[in-house]
């Protein structure tokens, strides 16, 4: 069988291999293997069930598993102590001990339940209103209660692109009346949270109607024409896919309309009561009246009341549908013979607002929410003391608020002098304040300067920063007034916005070197500034002498009384428009928003890839005016020119700045010139379009963002910085009474020529992260979302709250999730060396636990089970012990990465070069365990000496020489002099003075016992 598959691949002997079962098909498999061992090149796919495939490996003896794991609701449910329903939403059943009530469960998703993936209205796949029917239907079959007698639907089902959502009907006891109240709840496959979506009452089944033996359909019924018909609803927003274009036939007969609908031929629909993609078409002859109205709302299933089936099964049926009020229709489903197969005796719709947006933001926006620091998750405690400095401004006056706060403060005007005392022999502070200078909020002719010249500052201190190993263990705290808002209040220093995201992304480089304080103008906050700068968090406003700290909180519904925008009364124009997702942007607006007319802008204009295909779609679409612009709107000049053209007559109804690049780096490498591109096209041109339009009348201004500026992303400071100044621009507008949203965007599933550079390792590093994509329906519905929104700031990403979750359990969480995310109580046992829990053993007391010559090993392992990881590795195994890490694909950025995972895995403060220092997995075990300096770990009290070792060894010599031990701990060294502690440089740089003194004992031949009596001696 092997020699036949090899020979056609695509043959039918691969599709019965993939039919039978695993034992018998590893046979087949091993068989092929041994071809491979001969040398016999493959490349071809298994293909599996459901349409999938799995690429097998092209090379012999790589030993991964292609089995690809059990699908989602396979498996026996009585196994589990469940009841098997043998139906295709709710495979399950668990009568509950009470006696009366009854859980069912299921999953659906695109994949495993293809026919769903063409329901989408308005943007998205939605699960269809008659699927929660056929839910509640099946659920009654289970008590005995087979109509329903009313079901209400709460919200809309969204179904993610990947993965699929959970569902549970609950059906409680009978009441007075013995009906049964009914619940849909559906969670998705990676979220914690249920959503309730229907809730009803079932009721015991009435007498079985007599059904219609009248011919069909009656001589006088009039046909009515359905060509164009499914087309017509998607422009008003239903976008029916095959399994939803049912409807065959219609005619219309006195007031009623009769119909005829039919599944493809390619159905399931045995398996369920009613299929309801065959129901939902029994809806659609109710749009033909709606299609010739003024109401061009998307209209939506509501309640269903007194819902019975009498026939399951049907693939085809005949209906008759009767109006019993505006928006109230009753239908009666007949079979070929004219037997009755099922009964709605009320189905009331309704027009579509926020509900679908809404949908969308509870799991996929949020804002950001600034709370008090003692109610977050995890509250740091304030550590006071020590040597301090500050880095003091004119315009900035914070020596009075700290001076009771530290130990002793030094004053410089910058980061230079600071070094310059250092280099006179001056200790390292521990903490260092930088009162940044303020800049007012007017938006004039010099604010592009202002946030061009502030960033580069701030980026030159933190590099001169991070570059000093002498402040390695020392904290940057900077300071601005002004520059975030908390509770929709003004943003009067927007270059101050823009540190904010720089320092957000330095902060995800380099964890606990870097601090964020805004702080008001009132005197308490002043007060407790230190206490802020001491607390350890990492990002912090002082209002009114109260600390907060910003996390993300879902966006929730729109509001009820959210305004409608118009947009379709001028011209929308969309910077970056010929680019990927601006040209995604601008198709919605014509489609969705009924935009006629388009002002698309570039740097390349007409010439950029694409444009006349794209104009070409739009006008088809229904745009009558596409202008395309080749206008660099960074230029003030040459966008004054493009817009010279609109007034009262021809108004500019909206602006959606959607241009932007990257130019990415780490911080320590990062340029002036990489961090100016990146601004100029967000920065400039924002604060451009704003000052040329805000005398116009818009109904919206749109600024497309990134998380990246609210999160702050490792290698892309500068794009950090640019998009949280166009964050802080938003409020800046709504204060001034003008529109303004910015959408902090995560990633799209698009390819854009932002995201188009990004390899497997960047989304692998982002899906670790607890991010994943945002399909374009997702997007776009989000759009809409922020064009109604009450917030100057939505962040619209798509969070994996479990990866979260799970990522929270080896290593910290940044502060912003703290509140999405619930950390299991339990942590997980290490299934090997690197993937122990925060609670669990250190590295130094794992490493103390095993014999001396198997630590080694140990270490190798944590070093490779980490940068594995960091390179999307499948195991340990695939990184070569003495290959340098280079060779092996890192960078600058994966390198900071691999050394904050190995950082918090051995508590050890690690250089951002250590993979360049020590450049082979096995070097920088060896590092690591020269660092760790750990003891036998076989007599406990010389682990606890090792303990001590390594507690003062990570005390700096100039805090040991302030308290008043370093002499002592010299003597006990044995060395001549403090100075010999530290070393002399000779004239080749290399630390001389470790000759030993006169026979005294020095202090790594002393016992716990020694250094004890030592201590008690020296008080």
């Amino acid at each position: 069988m092997a020699g036949q598959v090899l020979a056609d691949p695509g043959g039918p002997v691969l599709v019965a291999l993939c039919r039978k079962g695993r034992d018998e098909a590893v046979s087949v498999v091993e068989g092929i293997g041994r071809v491979w061992a001969c040398g016999v090149a493959v490349d071809w796919a298994l293909l599996c069930g459901g349409g999938r495939r799995v690429d097998l490996p092209t090379y012999a003896f790589q030993r991964d598993h292609y089995w690809l794991p059990k699908a989602h609701g396979s498996g026996d449910a009585e196994g589990l102590g469940l009841s098997n329903t043998g139906h295709p939403l709710l495979s399950a059943a668990l009568p509950m001990a009470d006696g009366g009530s009854v859980v069912l469960t299921g999953r659906v998703g695109r994949t495993s339940h293809a026919w769903v993936a063409d329901h989408q209205v308005g943007g998205v796949v939605l699960l269809p209103g008659t699927a929660f029917v056929e839910l509640a239907v099946r659920a009654g079959d289970e008590v005995g209660c087979g109509r329903v007698e009313e079901l209400t639907l709460q919200a809309p089902l969204i179904l993610p692109e990947r993965g699929g959502v959970r569902l549970q009907v609950v059906v409680e006891g009978p009441d007075a009346t013995g009906g049964r109240p009914v619940a849909v709840h559906s969670r998705p496959d990676d979220g914690d949270t249920w959503t309730l979506h229907a809730t009803g009452l079932l009721t015991e089944p009435g007498a079985l109607p007599a059904g219609d033996a009248e011919n069909w359909p009656p001589a006088d019924a009039e046909r009515i024409e359905l060509d164009g018909f499914y087309e017509g609803l998607a422009d008003r927003g239903y976008h029916y896919g095959n399994a939803f274009r049912g409807l065959t036939s219609a005619w219309r007969h006195g007031s009623d309309i009769l119909a005829e609908v039919a599944l493809p031929e390619d159905n399931d629909a045995a398996s369920y009561g009613i299929h309801p993609a065959l129901l939902d078409a029994s809806l659609h002859p109710a749009l033909l009246d709606a299609a010739g109205s003024d109401d061009e709302n998307v209209r939506l299933p509501f309640s269903f009341n007194g819902v019975e089936l009498h026939a399951s099964g049907a693939a085809a049926a005949r209906v008759r549908i009767a109006w019993a009020g505006t928006d109230t229709v009753a239908l009666t489903l007949l079979d070929a013979a004219g037997h009755t197969v099922a009964v709605i005796d009320g189905l009331v719709s309704r027009p579509v607002k926020g509900e679908l947006g809404a949908a969308v933001g509870s799991s996929s926006l949020f804002h950001l929410d600034w709370k008090r620091a003692a109610d977050a998750a995890t509250a740091a405690p304030v550590l006071g003391g020590g040597r301090w400095a500050v880095l003091q401004h004119p315009d900035a006056d914070v020596l009075s608020a700290l001076k009771d706060a530290a130990d002793s403060v030094d004053t410089c005007a910058d980061l230079d002098e600071l070094i310059a005392l250092m280099d006179a022999g001056t200790a390292a502070p521990d903490t260092v304040v930088l009162a940044m200078p303020s800049t007012t909020g007017a938006v004039d002719d010099g604010l592009t300067a202002a946030v061009h010249r502030r960033t580069a500052e701030a980026l030159a201190t933190a590099q001169r920063w991070l570059a000093d190993e002498r402040f390695a263990g020392s904290r940057l705290v900077c300071v601005t007034r002004g520059a975030v808002s908390t509770a929709g209040d003004a943003v009067t220093d927007l270059p101050g916005a823009a540190l904010w995201g720089l320092v957000r992304s330095a902060q995800a480089e380099h964890p606990a070197r870097f601090a964020l304080v805004d702080i008001d103008d009132s005197v308490v906050s002043w007060d407790v500034l230190a206490e802020a700068a001491a607390s350890g968090q990492d990002q912090l406003a002082l209002r009114a002498g109260t600390r907060l700290t910003p996390v993300l909180a879902a966006a929730g519904a729109a509001p009820e009384d959210a305004p409608d925008v118009r947009l379709d009364a001028g011209t929308v124009l969309v910077t970056g428009g010929t680019g990927t997702l601006g040209g995604l942007v601008a198709r919605h607006l014509v489609t969705r928003h009924g935009v006629r007319r388009l002002l698309l802008t570039s740097r390349r204009g007409r010439d950029a890839d694409g444009v006349t295909e794209l104009v070409a779609d739009l006008t088809a679409a229904g745009a009558t005016q596409v202008t395309v612009a080749a206008c660099d709107t960074a230029d003030p000049a040459a966008l004054a020119d493009v817009l010279a053209g609109f007034g009262d007559d021809d108004p500019l109804s909206g602006v959606v700045h959607a241009a932007g690049v990257t130019d990415d780096g780490i911080v320590g490498g990062l340029t002036p010139e990489q961090l100016a591109r990146v601004l100029r096209p967000k920065v400039d041109a924002a604060v451009n379009l704003h000052r040329l339009t805000r005398h116009m009348n818009l109904a919206a201004f749109v600024l497309f963002s990134s998380f990246s500026g609210v999160l702050g992303s490792a290698g892309q400071a500068n794009y950090a910085s640019a998009n949280a100044f166009l964050d802080a621009l938003a409020q800046h507008r709504r204060t001034l009474g003008l529109p303004g949203v910015s959408l902090a965007w995560g990633l799209w599933e698009q390819s854009s020529g932002i995201t188009a550079r990004l390899d497997r390792g960047d989304l692998a590093r982002g899906s670790r992260a607890g991010v994943r994509a945002l399909t374009t329906e997702q997007a776009l519905a989000l759009f809409d979302r922020g064009l109604t929104a009450d917030r100057a700031l939505l962040v619209p990403v798509a969070l994996d709250q479990r990866a979260l979750a799970a990522r929270a359990v080896t290593e910290p969480v940044p502060q912003i999730f703290r509140d999405l995310v619930r950390v299991p109580a339990r942590r997980m046992a290490a299934a090997h060396p690197g993937t122990g829990g925060q609670d669990g053993p250190t590295l130094a007391e794992r490493l103390a636990t095993v014999p001396a010559e198997k630590r080694d090993a140990l270490l190798l392992d944590v070093v490779r089970g980490h940068a594995a990881t960091v390179l999307g590795h499948g195991s340990p195994g695939t990184v070569a012990a003495e290959t340098g890490f280079l060779d092996q694909g890192f960078d600058s950025l994966t390198a900071v990465e691999l050394r904050n995972r190995l950082a918090v895995e051995s508590g050890l403060r690690l250089p951002a070069t250590v993979i360049f220092d020590y450049p082979t997995p096995t070097a920088l075990a060896r590092y690591l365990g020269d660092e760790l300096a750990v003891v036998d770990g076989t007599d406990p009290r010389a682990a606890e000496e090792g303990r001590v070792r390594q507690a003062l060894s990570a005390i700096p010599l100039n805090r040991l020489r302030e308290a008043g031990v370093l002499e002592t701990l010299v003597r006990l060294a044995g060395l001549e002099s403090a100075d010999a502690a530290v070393g002399t440089p000779d004239h080749d740089g290399d630390p001389e003075g470790t000759a030993e003194g006169d026979g005294a004992a020095g202090i790594d031949d002393m016992d716990l016992d020694d250094l004890l009596r030592l201590a008690e001696n020296d008080q």
